[in-house]
């Protein structure tokens, strides 16, 4: 007498389904987290960049506010001695002015 597969009954197969269904549905699961782990990744490296350029922004307008302030410091001294250039010398021979910067 050879064996012969007893036959499966509903809640077997629906069992089967299931089983397969939740093998599915885990590798559907370690996928997403994989992608998430990697966008998580490229969320954290732009923040990042983003933070640096952020930094770099504020020490160029520091830069830039510095030369203002410059740009406005010579163009008063020129703009005074091209209006008065005895009151400068104190009538003098003119001498030529040195920076200290």
């Amino acid at each position: 007498m050879p064996w012969q597969p007893k036959a499966l009954t509903n809640l077997e197969r629906e069992n089967a389904g299931l089983r397969s269904e939740i093998v599915k549905l885990c590798s559907e699961l370690r996928t997403k987290q994989t992608q998430v782990g990697g966008l998580e990744l490229a969320l954290r490296e732009r923040s990042e960049r983003i933070y640096a350029l952020q930094g770099r922004l504020e020490q160029a307008r520091a830069a830039q506010a510095w030369l203002e302030q410059e740009c406005d410091h010579w163009y008063q001294l020129l703009r005074l001695e091209s209006a008065s250039p005895d009151r400068l010398n104190n009538g003098y021979a003119r001498t030529r002015v040195h920076s200290i910067y």
